[in-house]
């Protein structure tokens, strides 16, 4: 019996926790306040890791707007290779999700941006062909564009 009780106690509890996280509400308020607190300190990177680290604690289809939001609430251009592993990483798993979700055409873009950013400053540790000329060519291959 004092198991059981536990036990719901634990269950009441980890939904409570999962419905006050704001994982399934709309990503798009959270990022905004994410990028000024990111934006004072000028840490693009930081922030790019966040944007990914919201998608993957629920990488739902509904969700996939996180990718563009983050693109679009970045506010300098890319300049440390830091900064552009961040970037490559997040383009890469936006190609990887929508491809999972059907959305080639999209895949191919995030893959082909994460392909441009890497050949303009070429970042050491990113294993470029594995996670994302690999996927590409698949990609172009479920296309039939060889």
């Amino acid at each position: 019996m004092r198991n059981c009780l536990i036990l719901l106690l634990c269950v009441f509890t980890g939904f409570k926790v999962h419905s006050q996280s704001g994982i399934g509400d709309s990503p798009q308020p959270a990022l905004d306040s994410i990028a000024r607190q990111h934006k004072l300190q000028d840490d693009v990177s930081g922030f790019i890791y966040t944007c990914l680290d919201r998608f993957l604690a629920d990488p739902t289809e509904s969700r996939l707007s996180v990718f563009e939001r983050c693109d679009q609430l970045l506010w300098r251009p890319l300049k440390t290779d830091d900064e552009h592993v961040a970037y490559i990483l997040l383009q890469c798993n936006k190609g990887y999700y929508r491809s999972l979700f059907g959305d080639i055409n999209k895949a191919i873009d995030a893959y082909e941006s994460a392909w441009k950013t890497y050949s303009v400053r070429t970042p050491a540790g990113v294993d470029i062909i594995e996670y994302c000329l690999k996927p590409l060519g698949n990609q172009y291959s479920i296309l039939g564009d060889y």
